[in-house]
């Protein structure tokens, strides 16, 4: 079995799929759109947290305060819902290397 990146891995466990399972359920129409709603959320989340780096801030100095430039708290929740993402993303690249 191949390994998962993190954003598969969170898509399975938010639609409740076993991994061992989730090859039997591949091209069932639940799956194939809750992958796609949840995928273009996260790309959207992280587009949203990227737009709100300050000038000359890498990812890393970005992790680690992630909630730079938010006011509200629903605009902190998604900073960190994003930055989580970003952070598993970062963490695969790595072990890929």
């Amino acid at each position: 079995m191949t390994p998962r990146s993190p954003i598969e891995q969170m898509v399975d466990q938010a639609c409740g799929f076993d991994p061992k399972e989730r090859a039997l359920a591949v091209g069932h129409e639940r799956l194939d759109v809750g992958s796609t709603a949840l995928l273009a959320t996260a790309d959207a989340a992280t587009a949203w947290w990227k737009s709100r780096w300050p000038d000359g801030w890498n990812v890393d100095r970005h992790l680690a305060s992630p909630c730079v430039n938010c006011d509200s708290e629903e605009d902190k929740a998604l900073a960190l819902a994003a930055a989580a993402v970003v952070r598993l993303d970062v963490e695969w690249r790595g072990r890929e290397r």
